[in-house]
Order: C-alpha cells, then sequence, then structure tokens
C-alpha cells in the first residue's frame, strides 16, 4: 500500500464514487448530442471541425463543473461540522504515523495484523539504523503530515479559525509523542512475531549517494504543441477524456498545413489518488516545473530535490528560503507530471524532416520517487529520479524550438510566489523566441494576453490594482534583464487612456 493510497481512503473513496456518478450523468447527455448532431456532421463537413470542437469544448467545461460539484458534495459530507472534521483529522494523522513507524521497521503496511506474511516477520527490524530513523524525523514527520492534510487543512482555516488551531495542535501534540508510538508499534510486532522467533538481522539502509551540479541555463521549450498541452483555459477539448485527441496545426510547409495529434491521459493520476488542491490537471506552474527539472537532468542531475529545484528556479541563489507552501506545490506537481501520460503523433512532421522520431508516447515526467537520498553528503526526503528525457523536451529538441537563457536571469527581484513564478518563466519564453531569427513574433507583449496566462478574474474586487501589481512586476523583471543585458530595454503604450502593451528592445 502506498502512501498515495493512504490519503483519505474513506473520503477517496466516496469522492471516487460521486465523480463517476455525476461525469457518467454529463457523458450520456452529451453523447447522445453528439450522436443526434452526426447526420449534420456527416452532409456539411466543411462545418463539422468546428461544431465538434464547440460541443467538446461544451462537454468537457460540463465535466468540470461535475467534478467539481462532487468534490463540494464529499467535502460537504465529510466536514458537516468542525469536530467531526477533527475526528478524521486525528484519525488520518495516526494512520500516516502507523504507516511511516512500520516503514522503518521494514514492514508493510496492513489493516489488519493477520496479514502479515512469513516475509514479513523474516524483514522485520527490531532496532531501525539512524538513516532509517531520519524518515521519523520532527521535519520529515510535519512536512508529511501537512503535504496529506492540506485540502482539509484549508478547509478548516476558511471556515473555522478555531479548528484550524485545535487541528495545528493535533500535529504538534503527535509529533511530541512519536517516540512512544513507534516504541508500541515496535513492541507490537515483538509479540506479534515471538512465536517464531529469528536470528537478528541488522541489515544497512541502501542509500544512493551523489553530488549535483548547478545549472546554468534555464532550458524551455516553445513548440505549439507544448503551449496547446499547458493552457488548458484554451485548449479544453485536449482534456475531456472522452476526445481520444486533437489536431494541432504546427506549421505550414508549402502550401500544406502540417498537423501533429496529441491526447493526454490522467487515469494514472487518479489510480494514484492525487488530490489537486488549486487548479484542474496540469498547469502552467507545472510547466515550470518540468523546465527547471528538465534545465537540471541537462547539467548532470539525476537526482533532484525539492529544495535544489526551488534554488534553480530562484536562479541559483545562494540562499534561498523554500516555504512549505512553495514546497507541497513542487511535490503535487512532480506527482502530476509524473502520473500523466501523453501521446502525440507527428508522423507529418517526420515525412518533411523536422523531427527524426513520428510518435512519442509516455510520462510527461519519466521518473520515480525516491524517499531518501544523499546528496552532496546530506541526506534528503522525497526526491526524484529521472529515468529519462521528458517527450515534449526530445520533440522541441529535435525542432530545435528551445529557449536557452542564462539562469541567472531568473533572480529578478520579485518574491518567489506561483504566480511571479509563471510570470518569470513565460516573459523568458516569449522574448527567447522573439529573439529567434526564424520566429514572426513582434517584440511586443500585450498586457490583456498576460493577464488570461495568469489566470486573473475581471471579476476580482479591486482589479484595477490587481492588473497594476503585475504591470509594476513586469517592469521589475524587464529592468533586472536590462542590467544583465538579455534585453536593450522596454517601453509601455497606451491604448486610449489604457496601458493596453509593453514594447520590448531588443
Amino acid at each position: 500500500m502506498t502512501m498515495e493510497s493512504l490519503k483519505f481512503p474513506k473520503f477517496t473513496q466516496k469522492l471516487a464514487e460521486l465523480k463517476k456518478a455525476e461525469i457518467a450523468k454529463v457523458d450520456t447527455i452529451f453523447a447522445s448530442k453528439l450522436q443526434a448532431i452526426r447526420p449534420q456532421l456527416i452532409m456539411n463537413p466543411d462545418e463539422a471541425d468546428k461544431l465538434s470542437k464547440e460541443i467538446h469544448e461544451q462537454w468537457n467545461a460540463a465535466r468540470i463543473k461535475a467534478d467539481d460539484l462532487a468534490e463540494k458534495l464529499t467535502f460537504d459530507l465529510f466536514t458537516k461540522d468542525t469536530d467531526t472534521t477533527l475526528d478524521l483529522l486525528k484519525h488520518e494523522i495516526q494512520i500516516q504515523l502507523k504507516f511511516i513507524a512500520l516503514t522503518i521497521l521494514n514492514l508493510s503496511f496492513y489493516d489488519e495484523y493477520e496479514k502479515f506474511t512469513q516475509k514479513d516477520k523474516t524483514n522485520f527490524k527490531s532496532e531501525p539504523s539512524e538513516a532509517e530513523l531520519v524518515f521519523f524525523s520532527d521535519d520529515a514527520i510535519t512536512e508529511r503530515l501537512e503535504d496529506v492534510l492540506l485540502p482539509f487543512l484549508n478547509l478548516l482555516k476558511d471556515k473555522d479559525e478555531r479548528g484550524f488551531q485545535k487541528a495545528c495542535e493535533l500535529i504538534e501534540e503527535s509529533i511530541k509523542n512519536k517516540n512512544t508510538i513507534l516504541s508500541d508499534m515496535r513492541n507490537e510486532m515483538l509479540s506479534i512475531f515471538e512465536d517464531k522467533p529469528k536470528e537478528k538481522i541488522s541489515p544497512t539502509l541502501s542509500i544512493i549517494k551523489t553530488n549535483t551540479h548547478l545549472a546554468k541555463e534555464v532550458v524551455s521549450g516553445t513548440t505549439k504543441l507544448e503551449n496547446v498541452i499547458f493552457d488548458s483555459r484554451k485548449n479544453s477539448a485536449l482534456y475531456d477524456n472522452k476526445v481520444a485527441a486533437i489536431d494541432i496545426n504546427v506549421g505550414s510547409h508549402g502550401k500544406k498545413n502540417i498537423t501533429t495529434i496529441a491526447s493526454i491521459d490522467f487515469n494514472d493520476m487518479k489510480k494514484m489518488g492525487v488530490l489537486i488542491s488549486h487548479e484542474k490537471w496540469i498547469t502552467p506552474f507545472d510547466r515550470e516545473i518540468l523546465s527547471i527539472v528538465s534545465s537540471l537532468y541537462a547539467a548532470g542531475n539525476e537526482y533532484q530535490s525539492p529544495q535544489m529545484i526551488f534554488q534553480a528556479m530562484s536562479g541559483n541563489k545562494e540562499k534561498v528560503k523554500l516555504t512549505p507552501e512553495i514546497r507541497t506545490k513542487i511535490i503535487e506537481s512532480l506527482r502530476k507530471l509524473r502520473s500523466t501520460t501523453i501521446e502525440f503523433d507527428a508522423s507529418q512532421e517526420e515525412k518533411v524532416g523536422w523531427v527524426k522520431k513520428g510518435k512519442y508516447e509516455g510520462s510527461l515526467l519519466p521518473s520515480e520517487r525516491i524517499e531518501v537520498v544523499e546528496l552532496n553528503g546530506q541526506q534528503v526526503l522525497d526526491c526524484i529520479h529521472f529515468l529519462r528525457s521528458s517527450p515534449l523536451y526530445v520533440y522541441a529538441e529535435e525542432k530545435n524550438q528551445i529557449s536557452r537563457v542564462n539562469i541567472e536571469m531568473l533572480q529578478a527581484p520579485v518574491n518567489s510566489t506561483t504566480e511571479n513564478i509563471e510570470l518569470k518563466f513565460h516573459l523568458l519564453r516569449l522574448i527567447s523566441s522573439m529573439k529567434n531569427s526564424k520566429s514572426k513574433l513582434k517584440p511586443v507583449i500585450r498586457y490583456d494576453t498576460l493577464y488570461e496566462y495568469l489566470g486573473i478574474d475581471e471579476n476580482e474586487s479591486d482589479i484595477k490594482h490587481r492588473k497594476k501589481d503585475i504591470r509594476d512586476r513586469v517592469k521589475k523583471i524587464l529592468g533586472f534583464w536590462v542590467e544583465k543585458e538579455f534585453i536593450l530595454g522596454f517601453d509601455e503604450e497606451k491604448e486610449g487612456k489604457t496601458i493596453a502593451k509593453i514594447k520590448i528592445s531588443l
């Protein structure tokens, strides 16, 4: 049983049931709609693609609403009142601590003790090594619990401040009593296995040891395919599991349009029980994570930790503080990317010599999670082990559509929030594309498209101040890049009385 499957088992099971039921209702309605207009599509092929796309976009929007409704219904069910929520939290904290305790005793997790096998009895270690006890440190347990309990903590924080404080106290109290829990588990296991004594075995935990390398440049794909995949707001059809694939016009060769077919599969993500607490599916922030881990991998880092990733995202600043919030988002993003499968057929591009390989299939982030790795002589938790390059990176490299920029450009003087990380990377990609001699992009960035990319809600209160704040941050970033001679300068331009765009001098 994995950590993912232990995340709120009752909650996850009920959520899956409700999602299946609500989405099934939507699928039945839209499948009927599509079937009803099929004769019309056959009779009018010129309008078929447009009409089909519109229906699939409506379908996808309805599925998202059904998904949201299922989450709301489940949360309402499990959080009728603060006391019920706290009882559930207390139960889940005990499960997590029990899991970790059994892990360092070299045992599997089972709901019922009678499921322990002879193999478990052979593997059991009554005296964990210091290396194994790293898993039971205060920091390790705190990070694990905050990560697992994040959705419910956020709910309590918004709903009941008293309940939120009580939840924090429960976590602190559990950490204080961790040694008692470990001792109790050890003694309980000894009593279970005492009928078949075994030789005392003290195998050492095999920990991977390696050194890290600073990435000197940040690499990022600029292909149209990648732009489509990471912009679910504009390309919702790709995110509809009922659509096998969508056609993406990636360019033209002579008079012929060249099309690549792409599809995305989130089934592995669902199987892993990945709970997405902010947005649906993969997002611009996930794109930046993929970019930076690919940059680190290209620099020779097969193993990477959340701290390494954040430091690289900050431009290799010597002292950067990784907050629990950003750390959780990085880990969540890595899970999402690792458990999302992409498949695309670029056979037309292969025929005209744009790529060497016509078909790609695999995880967006081909990697595995490693509990503990020794990096530069220090043991760190929650690392990823790269197995090979991302299919998107390979594809972009073959097409020579990759921006390569000095990583110091990420040191721009803005706080390392999720939005600012997205902003820096997006601006880097845009300007790098503008600098490409083959690019047709004008050296102009429109603010309205930037607001849209960042997901700004026009109905926000004080939207004028919000937009001005974004423009100020853009100017801070660009000003830093002028100092670093990445660009020559920039000027804002108005349309009427509105500051509408910013012109970049390359």
